[in-house]
């Protein structure tokens, strides 16, 4: 029997680790019977999102109930996010002026979730779509996998072009380093989150520090997991494919 190559080996170690990595991406599954979602805020940060903010928006608005608000966060955009948002019926805010020691996005959150009124906050990036019901099945498995924590959800990349695939690459990627999809399930926890899909109890959030507590960052899900992690607090992370989809660098 010959021995395989050092390439053949090297090939099936990497399959067998992209396996073990993302064993368990399983898509989110709808609110059991009779479950009733908290009322919720929605923060978005977005600065120049004139063209993807539109989508995310008419996704959300269906599945909003009376109590439920979005609040989306202008980063001193140099195009038309302020009057998209505004148009579809949104609670605008400006960014202040950026202070020393922070970065653009964690700025954005921190003071779309001060002005937020409910106890359950939902951070969505501008170029999120959300699938009819996803609202819901992301907050029934937030309160089920984290509860008192963070939960994340890592959007479904929709690409429409063959070279697209290439940065489908770097998603998947970001993916298996998180540890979030490995056969130990709950027992192993993420390394980090995910930032275009975050879920918390306002509450919660404060406490921690939110997004204060990672100002500098420019990795802000990864290091604002870890704020939750030291103050024993669970995080947990899905995939967001039914659920949730982005299209990532179209050009």
């Amino acid at each position: 029997m010959p021995i395989p190559s050092a390439e053949t080996l090297s090939v099936a170690a990497r399959l067998l680790a992209g396996c073990w990595l993302l064993f368990r991406t399983t898509p989110l599954r709808n609110a059991r019977p009779g479950w009733r979602r908290p009322a919720l805020s929605v923060v978005v940060p977005a600065r120049n999102e004139e063209a993807v903010l539109p989508s995310l928006l008419k996704s959300l608005r269906p599945q909003l109930r009376s109590t439920d608000e979005i609040i989306v966060v202008d980063d001193h955009s140099s195009d038309a996010t302020a009057a998209v948002a505004a148009a579809a019926g949104a609670t605008l805010l400006r960014s202040p002026v950026l202070p020393a020691g922070w970065t653009g996005k964690p700025w954005a959150c921190h003071h779309g979730a001060r002005a937020a009124h409910n106890g359950l906050l939902v951070f969505v990036d501008a170029d999120v779509t959300v699938e009819d019901g996803g609202l819901d099945r992301v907050v029934a498995a937030a309160e089920a996998e984290a509860p008192g924590g963070l939960f994340s959800v890592q959007p479904f990349h929709r690409t429409e072009r063959p070279i697209e695939q290439l940065s489908a690459m770097f998603n998947t990627i970001t993916q298996m380093g998180t540890n979030a999809f490995t056969p130990l399930g709950s027992r192993l926890a993420p390394r980090g989150a995910f930032g275009p899909c975050l879920v918390t109890l306002a509450a919660d959030y404060h406490a921690i520090g939110g997004h204060a507590a990672v100002a500098g960052s420019v990795l802000d899900d990864m290091d604002l997991a870890e704020a939750y992690r030291q103050s024993g607090r669970p995080v947990a992370a899905a995939a967001g494919r039914g659920t949730l989809r982005y299209r990532m660098y179209p050009d």
